[in-house]
């Protein structure tokens, strides 16, 4: 892949993500549907993290505001989580408050504004309070690597908005700090926002396919929240699921010294 990423074919590569990126793929796509760009958002980290010197700044705001629209208009859950990644991937930053700061500035996709008049849904004016609505959405969805990067960005995210990005008097009303405080943006909530799946079993890929087609057929009354209460709901369901794994692994390991 470094081979690629050259002043040469870096244009090329950008070219190419702006091509899966475009709605109007989605809009076109027929047979496998949104198949086709379902692994996009890897393509746009590589490009972000790893060719970011060889692309001019103009160029990589552009890329994340393609990531945004099409984020809007995605419906594939593979494709959904894809897109989510690149943003997680960039929270990873040290210089985080910068990339809330944008995203914060940045209007949420026109698809998404067109929408705002929709009965339960939370009225997105930011680019940020949509990325993490629909983020927050389908966060339990995630499974393996891609559940990992995700959790990690979110315990960026909520350490951030416990240390700056709260709004308290502490803050000494700094406008950037009011801007970014996250607890005031709200997201959608629906029902148990699928606790079901950490009642004690292991997560498959079958298992989040068939949770995800019952959470589509059922009709769960929507509710908002602040961002931060579900993110801190989201962690520390995560973090229960681990420790059941770990207890089933104990089990399992004195049982079988037991039965040698």
């Amino acid at each position: 892949m470094d081979f690629f990423l050259t002043s040469s074919f870096s244009p090329l590569l950008l070219q190419f993500c702006h091509h899966l990126l475009s709605p109007a793929l989605s809009a076109q796509a027929s047979g496998d549907s949104e198949s086709s760009s379902s692994f996009v958002g890897r393509l746009a980290v590589v490009l972000i993290t790893r060719a970011q010197p060889l692309l001019a700044p103009e160029a990589v705001q552009q890329l994340l505001q393609a990531t945004l629209v099409k984020l809007a208009v995605a419906q594939e859950l593979l494709l959904v989580q894809s897109l989510v990644l690149v943003f997680a991937h960039l929270f990873y930053g040290k210089d985080i408050s910068t990339m809330l700061a944008w995203l914060h500035s940045m209007p949420a996709p026109e698809v998404v504004a067109s929408a705002q008049g929709d009965a339960g849904g939370p009225k997105m004016t930011s680019a940020l309070a949509f990325l993490l609505d629909r983020w927050l959405a389908i966060q339990h969805f995630f499974i393996g690597y891609e559940n990992k990067a995700a959790v990690v960005a979110l315990c960026r995210l909520f350490t951030y908005s416990l240390e700056e990005g709260g709004g308290s008097s502490s803050s000494g009303g700094d406008e950037l700090g009011q801007k970014l405080n996250l607890h005031r943006i709200e997201v959608t909530t629906e029902g148990d926002d699928g606790g079901e799946e950490y009642s004690g079993a292991v997560r498959t890929r079958s298992k989040q396919q068939q949770q995800k087609s019952e959470a589509s057929k059922s009709q769960l009354k929507k509710t908002l929240v602040p961002a931060t209460v579900k993110m801190l709901k989201l962690l520390l369901r995560e973090y229960v699921h681990i420790l059941e794994l770990k207890v089933k692994e104990k089990s399992k390991f004195f049982l079988k010294f037991l039965n040698s």
